[in-house]
């Protein structure tokens, strides 16, 4: 039996979605069982490919097992700043690694 999942694509992943993708997610069917991998392979993203997952706004791994009617979210690795922007400590000088935070929607 096929179900119905979204699947939302963000920044450069964009190019993979579906042609009547509208505001960076579209509708579709899929098989029941199916994983986050093999829609990411439906869908054309190469599996070397780093990102961050989301299933339902939760971070979830490629193994996770879809149901009918959830959202997967894709987004790229998310960068930004520079070494001399906030990663060095300014009481100690010692450098900082950068962190980030995913929120999700109940």
């Amino acid at each position: 039996m096929a179900m119905k999942i979204q699947v939302a694509l963000y920044a450069t992943l964009t190019k993979y979605l579906p042609p009547d993708a509208q505001n960076r997610k579209a509708t579709i069917g899929v098989k029941d069982g199916i994983t986050v991998r093999e829609v990411m392979d439906q869908l054309g993203i190469p599996r070397d490919l780093p990102n961050i997952l989301l299933v339902n706004g939760r971070q979830a791994p490629e193994d996770t097992v879809l149901r009918d009617g959830e959202t997967l979210s894709i987004f790229p690795p998310l960068a930004g700043g520079c070494a001399a922007a906030g990663l060095n400590s300014p009481e100690t000088g010692a450098r900082q690694a950068p962190h980030l935070s995913l929120v999700g929607h109940p």
